[in-house]
């Protein structure tokens, strides 16, 4: 190959010509870079859907709310079968335990279930709204926040029944 300056002849791979010093045109294939990706930010509708941990602490706060109600229900209907018995006698008293077991053990078994539902309704709302901060979903925040709220009401019906039970037993004595 010959020097496009000078014309003198060189040999390949040289990058300077010795006769006239000029530099010689890169022969390697010049290098092409990619061209960037720019990619838009997703659109609000386009989130992922809810989280499982917010649509267990609705479901729950559900299930907390309905043993709540069924509580009421046998409450009342415990309620309304004492109002015409005289249960002055520990014997009569014993009768009417008795004949009752099975709605006590009702009331027992929907308290008990209903403050542990409500009670993990809570706990999976705080969990799913925590991690809606980093992540969010489609109504993952809404459904947490209403899983809380249901959540709250069974333990707060039960803080109030038990509450207003020590001052109706304390104003007894």
């Amino acid at each position: 190959m010959n020097c496009p300056n000078c014309g003198q002849p060189y040999e390949p791979g040289a990058t300077v010509c010795l006769a006239c010093g000029s530099p010689f045109p890169s022969t390697a294939a010049p290098s092409i870079s990619p061209a960037p990706v720019y990619l838009a930010p997703l659109p609000d509708e386009v989130r992922p859907a809810s989280s499982s941990v917010a649509k267990a602490s609705l479901v729950l706060g559900i299930v907390g709310i309905v043993l709540i109600a069924l509580v009421v229900i046998l409450l009342s209907s415990l309620v309304g079968s004492i109002t015409g018995l005289n249960l002055t006698s520990e014997a009569e008293i014993t009768k009417f335990a008795e004949e009752n077991v099975g709605r006590f053990t009702g009331v027992f078994v929907c308290l008990v279930g209903a403050e542990l539902a409500a009670l993990a309704g809570l706990i999976l709302g705080i969990v799913g709204l925590s991690q809606e901060k980093g992540r969010p979903t489609q109504g993952g925040r809404t459904l947490s926040i209403i899983g809380t709220v249901l959540s709250a009401l069974p333990l707060l019906c039960c803080v109030c029944y038990f509450g207003f039970g020590l001052i109706g037993v304390a104003g007894a004595r």
